[in-house]
């Protein structure tokens, strides 16, 4: 009885473990997925995690990592970065995490910040949490592709690539030009659009469709989470 016992103990320890795993798996999934650049650090800035999108920004050299830990190239940033994570930090080890907001950079190059920091389930205040930093660029377009505008509304390639061009904010005729098509041909895929998305202006097409976007990264069977690179 107590063999048997012990063997079920050591079955939910293993299923609960394989759990933790996928579930671990598909939250680094679902936070690639996300236009907003998500980084979880630790108190020194050491970056534990980032996501696709955060990825992203270090690889343009919008921020970046120096001996692991998250700075910025542009002067001054680096220390409001250690600064607004301190202040986080310290808030959580007296009260409830609040979310922390902040903005860096000029018009052109805006990072728009929002920092909190978290604790795992049953670690006490005066453990050292963990802190998620999520970053946006306010000014930077953000469009679904040309898959996805089909599978929504059923577009035809050509019309999808119009409808993406009027979406960056241009008038029919530039879009036509820049596509290389006929105005004529353009008016008649714009119907076509209005038709299939049901709307009636340009503006009100720009608004439907920068709605539906939703950045898959990769094929999901091949999916592998990133790994932590911090120390």
């Amino acid at each position: 009885m107590i063999t048997l016992a012990a063997h079920r103990h050591s079955a939910v320890q293993s299923v609960s473990s394989e759990l933790t795993d996928v579930t671990g798996q598909f939250a680094s999934f679902a936070l690639d997925c996300l236009e907003t650049a998500v980084f979880v650090l630790n108190a020194d800035l050491h970056i534990q995690f980032a996501s696709a999108a955060a990825r992203h920004l270090l690889e343009e050299g919008r921020l970046s990592a120096r001996n692991g830990q998250l700075c910025s190239p542009l002067n001054g940033e680096t220390a409001t970065l250690r600064r607004v994570v301190r202040q986080c930090v310290e808030r959580s080890s007296i009260g409830p995490s609040q979310m922390t907001f902040y903005r860096l950079g000029d018009v052109e190059d805006a990072l728009c910040l929002a920092v909190v920091a978290a604790r795992r389930p049953g670690e006490a205040r005066q453990d050292q949490p963990f802190v998620m930093v999520f970053a946006s660029k306010p000014c930077e377009a953000s469009l679904p592709d040309t898959q996805q505008l089909r599978s929504h509304f059923g577009l035809t390639y050509a019309q999808a690539k119009l409808a993406i061009e009027i979406a960056k904010g241009e008038g029919l005729k530039v879009c036509t030009q820049r596509l290389g098509i006929a105005m004529s041909t353009g008016r008649s895929h714009l119907r076509q659009i209005f038709q299939k998305t049901e709307t009636r202006r340009q503006a009100e097409l720009v608004r439907v469709i920068s709605a539906c976007r939703v950045n898959v990264p990769g094929a999901v069977d091949a999916y592998q989470p990133q790994e932590c690179f911090g120390t």
